[in-house]
């Protein structure tokens, strides 16, 4: 059972109408893996966490909008949409669960950015304006950017998916920039340095990419598995049983 938490979408008028969602492409990559998605609600009752985080076998954080700039101690640049705050204390609440009682976690996305924060990084606001385009992160569509990705070979993630380098999807305007202590970078753009995976390496499963390999498989739109995405979501999955 794999803890997937929503993204929070907060009305501007009536809070009735504030709703929880997740794309189907995160529980289509769970349950190609041999897992079961859970749904994780927002919420402040941190008791209730702990119970619903007991009763999981992993978890999964997802991407979604920009980690509030206020949560690493800075103002926010003019590019940033930032998830509310209470999805933000949920995220970290699981994070740091996952940090204490050693359950395996993986993380996409804004869910990297959001385990650095909650450990204690910070993060690259805007990268076309503070890093520059010497590579196209995010397109005008989910799957308009690519670029490579060089990965350490001797850490998990570089034995999980058995290769140093391959071309991936990229779809983020914002990166991990002090990385949070204890957490190893494995992966980089080889062009402009941005880091695309971190792990803590004395965990039994707590990976965290940049990239979107759920986005390789899709039964909704009738997308493909890559070797990659296979080769990550099995193994989170196989973790996860144990």
């Amino acid at each position: 059972m794999i803890g997937i938490p929503c993204e929070l979408t907060k009305h501007r008028e009536h809070a009735v109408r504030d709703k929880h969602t997740l794309r189907l492409t995160y529980t289509d990559a769970v349950l190609h893996g041999g897992g079961m998605p859970v749904v994780v609600p927002t919420s402040g009752d941190c008791a209730w966490l702990e119970g619903m985080f007991d009763r999981l076998d992993g978890v999964m954080l997802p991407g979604g909008e920009d980690i509030p700039p206020s949560r690493y101690g800075q103002a926010a640049h003019p590019t940033v949409t930032a998830m509310p705050d209470a999805q933000f204390e949920t995220w970290a609440t699981l994070i740091d669960l996952a940090v204490q009682r050693r359950k395996p976690l993986l993380a996409i996305c804004a869910g990297i950015q959001a385990v650095n924060v909650a450990l204690g990084g910070t993060l690259i606001q805007d990268i076309p304006s503070q890093v520059g385009p010497a590579v196209e992160h995010r397109g005008n569509n989910p799957f308009d950017s690519h670029h490579d990705v060089v990965v350490d070979p001797a850490a998990a993630l570089g034995r999980i998916l058995g290769r140093a380098t391959f071309e991936t999807n990229s779809s983020h305007h914002q990166a991990l920039d002090r990385v949070a202590e204890g957490l190893v970078v494995t992966a980089r753009s080889p062009a402009d340095g941005i880091i695309e995976g971190v792990e803590l390496p004395d965990h039994p499963f707590f990976v965290a990419v940049q990239w979107h390999p759920e986005r390789h498989y899709s039964a909704s739109t009738g997308g493909e598995l890559s070797d990659t995405s296979h080769r990550l979501f099995t193994a989170f999955v196989n973790a996860c049983r144990f």
